[in-house]
């Protein structure tokens, strides 16, 4: 008899090993999307008076590369960071375009009016 549940004690650990969590793949649960790339204020509008406009990136996934579609209208820092200054250029009037990338190549843009 106790030969018996011997083999039977045995056999079981012969079927259960093996078991171990890292032995048995399991289904992969995906990292959540990212929230969307923005910035905010998506527009600002500038004068004379007021010549700077502080915007923020948000969402996607940092670093961020900043650029702007007319250099001859203001100016912003070389940074990777979420938040950025931007400064008009005195006595300059027309519309810049802010656009900002995340590092998964996702686009947001904001609108710089310079009256």
């Amino acid at each position: 008899m106790f030969a018996g549940l011997a083999l039977a004690l045995l056999a079981s650990i012969v079927v259960f090993s093996g078991c171990e969590d890292n032995a048995v793949p399991r289904e992969q649960t995906p990292a959540p999307p990212p929230s969307a790339l923005s910035i905010n204020p998506s527009v600002a509008t500038l004068n004379s008076s007021n010549t700077y406009a502080m915007l923020v990136a948000s969402g996607g996934a940092p670093p961020y590369k900043w650029s702007i579609s007319d250099p001859s209208l203001g100016a912003i820092p070389e940074t990777g960071a979420g938040a950025i200054t931007y400064t008009a250029v005195a006595a300059k009037q027309g519309v810049n375009v802010l656009s900002v990338v995340d590092q998964n190549n996702w686009t947001a843009q904001a609108f710089i009016c310079q009256e």
